[in-house]
């Protein structure tokens, strides 16, 4: 990927700013995608939608997301991030807009698809930021800053949403959401005209840009780590961001209090992406970090599943500590960042990205799928159904680690 004004030969001071402006393209972004979680019970309620068209509501956003990786970054290339991100982010405004407004399910599903597109490619270029401006060694460092202070987003879509829909509804929460967003459309323009520069064309196109991608798939070295970004994420953010109000409703909690155990799980995913990485570099290796967090998270959803009818501490801690253990994501996306040549990073970062959505699209959609066939075979039973969810969870992110186990550690340890 070229330089795009952002180089490694940038002055500390720019690349500061650019990491703090990356932060808050970062937030806006977690906040878009885990927006409807705190307000799925009330929106199944207002549009009578069973739990797999809610699903397929939710994993629209994804859809459009991992759609738009290769196009995006495409134009990240061509055009610079100063061009493209505050376009994407005055999408990501109309889309939110267009959710708080829809009278139907479509309406709704084409609301999360403008989110996707235009919020769902911002975390990957901020992440391309980071690969861009940082030493390979401080690299893991950079990210863990973006992706744990991003996460005041994901905070800010549990009780903080759910504190504003309560006061004006969820159609005003997202009113106000698409206002925001507008908002920093507006700030990051004037903010970073003096600092990243638009780049000279460079004739990349959505076919090279494939054809480099297909060739950072087709590494057989990086396979077992793919398979753990596609699994891993999607487990985490299946319960954070879809099912995990559902749950708490079931639990009778009130729509704030829904909003304070997701906020417990997010805050828990913020602090854990920073212990996670200060693993790594205590034990030398993202792999090691990463398989800690993926048994530590394995752990909680079996006590989850294993609980009846947990108090409201009870499933606060435990979503608290299944939010921490998630934060081995960034160890699979530092780990998959040790096997990239210097000028696939952009591609690599890329390829990464799009696996993540994808398994959070597909993880949707078949836990969809799964709470739908439970609710018809367990009426009544909201809780049972939840329960055989968390073993199915279990079941889906052991299957990661055990590919993920056959990783190699670091390059150097792998077979060319």
């Amino acid at each position: 990927m070229p330089d795009d004004g952002l180089g490694v030969g940038r002055t500390a001071r720019a690349a500061t700013a650019l990491v703090a402006v990356a932060v808050g393209v970062n937030m806006i972004a977690h906040l878009h995608r885990a927006s409807t979680a705190v307000v799925t019970p009330e929106i199944m309620l207002e549009f009578s939608l069973a739990p797999a068209y809610m699903a397929l509501v939710v994993s629209s956003y994804f859809v459009a997301a991992t759609l738009s990786q290769i196009p995006s970054g495409v134009a990240f290339d061509r055009f610079g991030l100063t061009a493209t991100i505050p376009l994407l982010l005055l999408v990501g405004a109309l889309g939110a807009i267009a959710f708080a407004l829809a009278t139907t399910g479509p309406m709704m599903m084409l609301g999360r698809v403008l989110s996707g597109v235009g919020c769902g490619t911002l975390i990957m270029a901020s992440l391309v930021v980071c690969a861009q401006v940082a030493p390979p060694d401080r690299f893991p460092v950079y990210v863990g800053l973006v992706l744990s202070v991003g996460q005041i987003g994901n905070i800010l879509a549990t009780t903080p949403f759910a504190i504003v829909s309560a006061a004006i509804g969820w159609r005003g929460a997202f009113l106000a959401l698409g206002g925001l967003t507008a908002l920093l459309t507006v700030v990051y323009f004037f903010a970073a005209r003096g600092i990243a520069a638009r780049p000279p064309r460079n004739g990349e196109t959505v076919m090279r840009s494939l054809m480099g991608a297909a060739s950072i798939l087709a590494d057989r070295r990086l396979w077992p780590i793919f398979a753990m970004a596609f699994v891993g994420y999607s487990t985490i953010f299946s319960i954070m961001g879809l099912w995990g109000g559902v749950y708490l409703d079931a639990l009778g909690l009130s729509l704030v209090a829904r909003g304070n155990g997701l906020m417990a799980m997010a805050c828990g995913f913020a602090i854990g992406i920073y212990i996670m990485g200060l693993l790594h570099k205590r034990v030398g290796s993202a792999k090691a970090a990463a398989i800690v967090g993926v048994g530590a998270a394995l752990v909680c959803l079996v006590i989850l599943a294993a609980l009846d009818r947990p108090s409201v501490l009870a499933i606060t801690i435990l979503f608290g500590l299944l939010g921490t253990a998630g934060g081995y994501a960034g160890n699979i996306i530092t780990h998959g960042r040790e096997f990239y040549r210097p000028h696939e990073i952009g591609r690599g970062v890329t390829v990464m990205n799009t696996l993540v959505l994808a398994g959070a699209t597909v993880a949707q959609l078949w836990t969809g799928a799964l709470v739908g066939v439970l609710f018809a075979v367990f009426p009544g039973e909201p809780i049972l159904v939840f329960r055989i969810l968390f073993v199915a969870l279990a079941v889906w992110l052991a299957a990661g680690l055990i590919i993920y186990r056959r990783a190699a550690p670091h390059p150097e340890a792998a077979a060319y």
